[in-house]
């Protein structure tokens, strides 16, 4: 599954905000997640260091929840689409638009699905 890329995180965190799902503390706990320094890597360089603290700040939010708000974590999860049986599909076909968008390439049909 393309989830794990910065990237992809990246949309699922847009997403979460655009929605305007998220509780004042849990976006204090983002902000403190994307304050995390990194040192300069392939991803960083790939992606570049807006994208991948975004995503490394998606990233401490779900741990978060994980130790502390379980419950909240699966509603979280859920609203972003994953679920028992549930299909990343919708996740994936953001993120290849979200990408064709800062490359500028509006085809990409020769690419298989993202699992």
């Amino acid at each position: 599954m393309k989830v794990v890329c910065c990237e992809a995180q990246d949309v699922l965190l847009k997403k979460l905000l655009a929605e305007d799902y998220l509780t004042e503390e849990e976006r204090d706990i983002l902000r403190w997640g994307k304050n995390i320094t990194t040192s300069k890597s392939r991803t960083t360089k790939r992606a570049g260091v807006a994208i991948y603290n975004r995503a490394s700040s998606l990233e401490t939010l779900i741990g978060y929840l994980y130790l502390t708000n379980v419950e909240r974590l699966e509603q979280l999860m859920f609203q972003l689409g994953f679920s028992t049986g549930a299909s990343s599909h919708h996740i994936a076909e953001e993120l290849r638009a979200n990408l064709r968008k800062r490359t500028g390439n509006s085809t990409n049909s020769q690419q298989p699905p993202m699992q």
